[in-house]
């Protein structure tokens, strides 16, 4: 786990951002519904391996949306019939993985996350907030004046105005 200055910062990325030693919403959350011996253990076992798809469309879906010109680069369309068990599967898949890493979402999945999108930016008032000025995954960190705790946010789009 990483620490991170009290401040507005721009550009890091979800995981970096998830790796910062602060109180979050997602966080006190898991202490208000569980305890906070889940939060601990939810901190100490944070998972690199494979992700759920679920969450990889969610991901996939949060990037289509807020920042489109990163998505393509950022996001994998398996090919519909993908064989992993031949020799060009393999190739094909590995190359896959060089390129997007664990950000490779099935066909169907890709082009629901698609979906997803236009359908928003087919709403006149989402797609004229998304598109006007403003910086997409913002992330805040401040100190708690009453406790003095670090705490962080993840803002998903703030308007240019409020960065002043």
């Amino acid at each position: 786990m990483t620490d991170i200055p009290v401040g507005m910062h721009l550009g890091i990325e979800e995981e970096v951002y998830h790796s910062f030693v602060a109180a979050s919403n997602s966080n006190l959350s898991t202490i208000k519904t569980s305890s906070p011996a889940h939060l601990k253990w939810n901190l100490d076992n944070r998972s690199e391996g494979p992700r759920s798809d679920a969450f990889k469309i969610g991901s996939a879906a949060h990037s289509a949306i807020l920042e489109p010109d990163l998505f393509e680069g950022l996001w994998g369309k398996a090919p519909e019939k993908l064989d992993r068990r031949t020799r060009a599967g393999k190739e094909l898949w590995a190359d896959l993985q060089e390129e997007y890493g664990g950000n490779i979402l099935k066909a169907d999945h890709y082009n629901a996350v698609l979906g997803m999108r236009d359908s928003v930016y087919a709403m006149s008032t989402a797609r004229a907030l998304l598109e006007a000025a403003g910086e997409a995954e913002v992330t805040l960190v401040w100190d708690d004046e009453e406790t003095g705790v670090r705490c962080k946010a993840r803002v998903d789009r703030l308007p240019a105005s409020s960065m002043i």
